[in-house]
Parts: structure tokens; C-alpha cells; sequence
């Protein structure tokens, strides 16, 4: 449909209240650009403090950068977006989507391997491939038969593809939104379970293990739930969508829904900073510092969870890498 002067002929979800479209797209947009500022807070911090040679933090940089281009898909089309740039627009979104929520799923898993005692970077490269592989096999199936297009305030699935929505996101998200939940609750109880045994003792073992927690788990524990949490709104609103096919949109579930779908790297920042110990760097002084020290001379390669400094005596690698 082709904007025209008038805007209350542009409004297809609620004709008779063409504002609300408007108000949509402004909230939709807002939520985007703040979710895509918050991932390119958490992507600076990380290579600016060369957080990046720690398995946990690369983990949070994938996830980040997988939100901010989902956050992008969100802001480059509206009601009005042409086909070629809708296709664009619908495939990204599906695209980013999905490796959003595969890095989640992956950080779930490096938790739950953490707390099994098991070594999770020597993974990594599987979790590559399983993240951005497997996001390119759900985005690329709606391209049979032609099933991207508009879908309300974007371009996702069409409207009418109702198989191919439930078949390529909304059972698939179910199950893993289930698969979350159930892991949380296990991460919960391991967590519990462990402060209880602790209490009250101490010995070498139980400091490793709460030094372990601290550093693989802790910073990470958060990230799974707030995706849990902002993926409700939305699985509510296609829910409703789905059972009223013949009806317009629920506004007040459309604008739940326009609010949470792009406000996980909002809310990731918000974690990163608390979890990460961040906010204790952040003094003028140390940005000025590490920023400078990446234009230095000093070389330095990076191994899966340390740093090591090509000038390092090897007795200080080895205690280094004991840690």
C-alpha cells in the first residue's frame, strides 16, 4: 500500500483509529533503537576492556551482537516498506531472531555444563555453527511458497502463513521457552543446593566452586531469563492473533508486544553492567587507558579463556593458565 496525504486511509490494523497506527511505529521504534544503543553499549565494553578473552563474555558479545541486528530489523521498515526491502526486512528479522534466541539456548547450555564440572569453550565452535547455521535454516524455509511479507507494523510471515509461522518460530519457541524455563528452575536448585552446602564450612573445594559460579555462571544467569520474560508478550499477542483471524489486531496486547520484542538488548546492557562488575571501571581514567592500550605496540594473542602477553615469563603463563 502507497503512503497518501491522508493517513487514516494507510491504517490497515485499525482503520477506524488510523493514531494508533502512528503511535505503534513511534513505540516500536523507540524500544529498537534503545534495545540496538544497549548492544552496542554491552560490544564496546567488551573490546574496549578486552573482556573478549573470556569464554563467558564472548558468549554475552555473540548474543549482543546477534540483538543489535535484530534490533535493526525492526527499525528499517514499517506498514509502508516496498517488497524487495519487505523480503529484506521479514528475512533479517527471522534470521536474527532465531540466532538471538539460539544464543540464549547456547548460554543455557554453557551454564548447565559449568555446573556439571565440564570444560564448555573447547564447544565453541559448535556453538557457532549451531547458533548461525541452524538461524539460517529457519529463515530461509518461509522463501517455499512465497510466505514472507507484511505482518502488521513489519514484514515478517505473512498473515495467512499460518503453518509456516507456527512451523518455523511459534512450536519451536514454545519448546525452547519450555527448555529455558526448566533449566532455570535446575540452575535455581543447583544454586540453592550449593549455598546450602557451603554455609557454615570452609575448605579449598567449596572456595573453587564459588569462584567457578562467580565467574561462569553468575554473569550469565541473567540473560536467559530476560529473554524468558520478553518472549510472553509477544507468544500472547500471535496467540490471540491466531484465534481471531477475522478480527483487527488487540491494540493494548500490540503494544505489550512492539515494547518487549526488541528490548532484550536493552535489558542485556542493564544486566551486563550489574553482573560484569562493570560500573567499578567505568572512572575516566580506565576508559582512557584501555582504549589507548588497543593502539599500542604490545602484542598480544588470545587463547579460549586467557590473555597471554608474547612478553609473559613462562612461569606467569603457566600459573595463568592454571587459573
Amino acid at each position: 500500500m502507497l503512503r497518501t496525504a491522508n493517513y487514516s486511509l494507510d491504517c490497515p490494523l485499525w482503520p477506524d483509529h488510523p493514531n494508533q497506527c502512528k503511535t505503534i511505529l513511534i513505540v516500536q521504534r523507540f524500544f529498537s533503537s534503545l534495545s540496538l544503543i544497549g548492544c552496542l553499549f554491552i560490544i564496546t565494553f567488551i573490546w574496549l576492556f578486552r573482556m573478549y578473552k573470556y569464554f563467558v563474555q564472548r558468549l554475552i558479545l555473540f548474543l549482543s551482537i546477534s540483538a543489535a541486528l535484530s534490533s535493526i530489523s525492526f527499525l528499517i521498515g514499517d506498514l509502508y516498506t516496498d517488497h524487495n526491502m519487505c523480503e529484506f526486512q521479514a528475512f533479517i528479522m527471522q534470521y536474527f531472531g532465531w540466532a538471538t534466541l539460539l544464543w540464549v539456548v547456547a548460554i543455557t547450555i554453557n551454564i548447565l555444563l559449568v555446573m556439571r564440572n565440564i570444560q564448555s569453550s573447547k564447544y565453541e565452535r559448535w556453538f557457532h555453527l549451531f547458533c548461525w547455521g541452524s538461524s539460517l535454516i529457519w529463515a530461509t524455509l518461509p522463501f517455499i511458497g512465497n510466505n514472507y511479507g507484511p505482518a502488521g507494523v513489519w514484514c515478517w510471515i505473512k498473515r495467512d502463513a499460518t503453518a509456516m509461522r507456527f512451523g518455523t518460530w511459534y512450536i519451536p519457541i514454545f519448546l525452547v521457552i519450555i527448555f529455558l524455563l526448566l533449566a532455570y528452575l535446575k540452575i535455581l536448585l543447583f544454586g540453592l543446593q550449593q549455598n546450602g552446602r557451603w554455609s557454615g564450612t570452609y575448605n579449598a573445594e567449596n572456595e573453587h566452586s564459588k569462584s567457578m559460579l562467580a565467574k561462569e555462571v553468575k554473569p550469565l544467569a541473567a540473560f536467559p531469563l530476560i529473554y524468558f520474560i520478553l518472549s510472553i508478550p509477544p507468544l500472547i499477542y500471535r496467540i490471540d492473533d491466531f484465534t481471531h483471524p477475522h478480527l483487527f489486531p488487540n491494540y493494548t496486547l500490540m503494544v505489550f508486544s512492539v515494547i518487549s520484542a526488541p528490548s532484550v538488548g536493552a535489558l542485556n546492557a542493564i544486566a551486563f553492567a550489574f553482573y560484569s562488575e562493570l560500573l567499578k571501571q567505568l572512572t575516566w581514567e580506565q576508559v582512557k587507558s584501555s582504549f589507548l592500550s588497543h593502539f599500542s605496540s604490545s602484542s598480544t594473542r588470545i587463547t579460549h579463556n586467557v590473555e597471554v602477553m608474547d612478553s609473559l615469563p613462562e612461569s606467569e603463563y603457566r600459573q595463568e593458565i592454571s587459573e
